[in-house]
Parts: C-alpha cells; structure tokens; sequence
C-alpha cells in the first residue's frame, strides 16, 4: 500500500502515517478504528490487519470482493458500511443494476424493518451512482449471467407446491448441488407454501443481472462468516454446481473468515473439507 511499509509492523513513524493516510484520503480512509489504533501507539495491529487481508484478496478480479463486501455490511444492517460498499464498485465500474440486485440477495436474509433503518439514505446515495467504465475485466472470463441455471421450473404464480413440482425442485437440487438440503426436504412437509414462495425470491433476486458464480461465491462468505454448517455445505456444493473453480471457492471463504474468525474455517473444514479436497482446480462449465 502506498506509503505503509508493510515489512515492519511494530515500527510506523509519524511521516509514513501521514503518507499512507494521504494516499487513502480519495478513498475516505484510514478508518476511525484504524486512527483510534494509531494515536495509542499500536499502528501494528493496522498494519497486521492489512497483511491479513492481502491474504484473503487472492483473486485477480475486482468485482467479486467489490460486491461481496456490499452484500456483508447490508445482511449485517451496518449503514456506515454499506454505504462506503456502494461508492467502492462504483469506482471499479460495476454496473448500477448489479449493486441493486447484491443488495436484493441481501434482502433475502434480513428482514425489511431492518434495511429499512437506512433505506432513505441508500436511495439518495443509489440516485448519485456514476456509471462509469471499468478499466479492466471486473469478473473471470468464465463468469457469465445465466438466470436459466437457476431456474427450478416452479410456477410462481401460485404458492400451492404440488408433488409433481417437489419433484422438479428436488431434481434441480440433486442436478446442480448432487444432493437435497435437509431444509428443503423439511419444509416440504410441514410448509410447502413457505418452500415454494422462498424460492420464488431465491430465484429471482439477482439471477438476471449478476454472473451466476457471484451468487454463490457471496452466499457461502455470508454463511461462513455466520458459522452455519448446514447451509455453508449447501453453498459450497452450488459453487461447485454453478462452474466456480476451487480457487475461487476458497477465496469466499477466506472472506469469510475475516468476518467470522479462525473458528468458522474450522466449521469449513468440518462441513466441506472433503468436497473441496476432492475438487480439480479449474472452473466447471
């Protein structure tokens, strides 16, 4: 980073402080956290932390953690933070549509109550967004829309599941994931209604715009950083399904780590070492 040597962490004078918070300031940074750090004299844990992340940002690409980050601080109703993760893929050049539809995948796990807190100053600062062109490839090549891969065949427009659609809902599971979540099989029985309107949301949220790798690769960050073994399996095994390479599963999950801590990577390892050790290391198609 300009003006941060990272080589020496428990050494940081006042000079280079100055340089690195002058490099950042385009950028509305260093954090408050970051500052609080420094006037107490340990500039190092800044500095760790910057090393730390370097080691999760393990994609060439900027449009995955862009968004990715977008979508924590919204599930997480953090308004600060979701607003500054709105400014960040504007600069990328990311396309206005697809902030809107992270943002709608992130609906899908709070409630409306909750956005709503910081829903105004959102819409005042979505109707400020630049379109701007990104100066290079914001997603890998093999990253592309695809809302039919999504698409159980279910008709949304009644909530009545009938045995015949289960059926086709099941075979999409056993399709892409190679097996059916638990949840789906539970809430078949006692609530079908409540299956079938879920997934009406699930598959429309951001299918049409997003590349249908992004949706799980910021799906299995959020469960990761939230420690459910369940639905980080669930997650993982759509990565696989939606053509996501091991390397970039793995990069979701470092992400999520940093939400989440060393203890999630141990659920990780509990709920996936074997799918990821068994995978080849290149994008399916």
């Amino acid at each position: 980073m300009t003006g941060m040597d990272l080589t020496q962490p428990e050494r940081t004078t006042p000079e280079e402080w100055a340089s690195w918070r002058n490099s950042e300031a385009a950028r509305e940074y260093p954090l408050l956290t970051y500052e609080l750090f420094y006037e107490n004299g340990r500039a190092d844990v800044v500095k760790r932390l910057r090393l730390e992340l370097r080691e999760m940002n393990t994609l060439a690409y900027k449009g995955p953690a862009s968004l990715m980050f977008l979508h924590e601080y919204a599930t997480r109703l953090n308004e600060a933070g979701t607003l500054d993760h709105v400014r960040h893929p504007e600069e990328d050049g990311v396309p206005k549509d697809m902030v809107v539809a992270t943002l709608a995948l992130a609906f899908l796990h709070v409630p409306s109550y909750a956005m709503h807190s910081f829903a105004q100053v959102l819409r005042d600062r979505l109707a400020r967004y630049e379109e701007r062109e990104p100066e290079r490839a914001l997603f890998p090549p093999e990253w592309v829309v695809d809302p039919e891969a999504f698409a159980s065949g279910l008709d949304f427009s009644s909530s009545e599941l009938d045995a015949g659609e289960l059926a086709k809902l099941e075979a999409w599971y056993e399709r892409v994931a190679g097996e059916v979540p638990r949840s789906v099989r539970y809430l078949a029985e006692f609530n079908p209604r409540l299956l079938k309107t879920w997934r009406a949301r699930w598959e429309t949220a951001a299918a049409k715009v997003l590349p249908k790798q992004l949706i799980p690769y910021m799906l299995l960050t959020f469960e990761v950083g939230r420690g459910q073994p369940a639905a980080i399996r669930e997650a993982t095994l759509l990565a696989r399904g939606l053509g996501l390479a091991r390397e970039e599963v793995l990069s979701a999950t470092w992400w999520g780590m940093m939400f989440g801590g060393q203890g999630a990577i141990a659920t990780v390892a509990e709920s996936v070492e074997d799918i990821v050790r068994a995978w080849p290391n290149e994008a399916h198609s």
